[in-house]
């Protein structure tokens, strides 16, 4: 019992880490077994034209090695493409696990994106300051140096009355 729970709880722990990555990491296996089925599609095309027109014809045996180079680039491309959709995956998923738990500050200064000067975080700006608004409502308990429960209260109107 105790194993199929510690198998469920890593199970659950791998796909939390691993589920923003997802669809990137799909496509990427896709366009990879996609230049690997052209690729090979191409190799059996010349292999099966030289067997048919014999040794003397065949003139695609001169792009044998432009394939494999031209195969090499796009794995290369994928790779490259691949990272740098983690990276900034990676970033997303970061500031938004920062932002979740509060640890943003209101004051902090926002990096700007484009000409037009727009933060990055717009949205949560606006947020932010819709939260002051909201808690100024509670200032008068800011200023006071012990809150009281529920409970105390209780208590002490018991003692205070005879």
């Amino acid at each position: 019992m105790l194993q199929h729970l510690a198998k469920w709880a890593l199970f659950a722990a791998l796909w939390r880490r691993a589920s923003p990555y997802l669809l990137g990491t799909v496509i990427a296996v896709v366009m990879v077994f996609a230049v690997t089925a052209i690729h090979a599609e191409f190799l059996d095309y010349v292999r099966l034209r030289h067997e048919l027109q014999g040794s003397e014809s065949n003139p695609m045996g001169d792009y044998l090695s432009l394939s494999f180079v031209i195969k090499w680039l796009c794995y290369g491309t994928i790779a490259l493409g691949y990272g740098i959709y983690w990276i900034r995956r990676a970033k997303v998923v970061s500031a938004r696990r920062q932002s979740g738990r509060g640890r943003r500050s209101s004051g902090a200064a926002q990096p700007t994106v484009g000409s037009a000067g727009l933060t990055a975080g717009g949205s949560e700006k606006i947020a932010d300051e819709s939260l002051t608004e909201d808690d100024a409502a509670f200032d008068f308990l800011r200023d006071k140096r012990r809150l009281r429960g529920r409970a105390q209260q209780v208590l002490q109107r018991d003692r205070e009355t005879p």
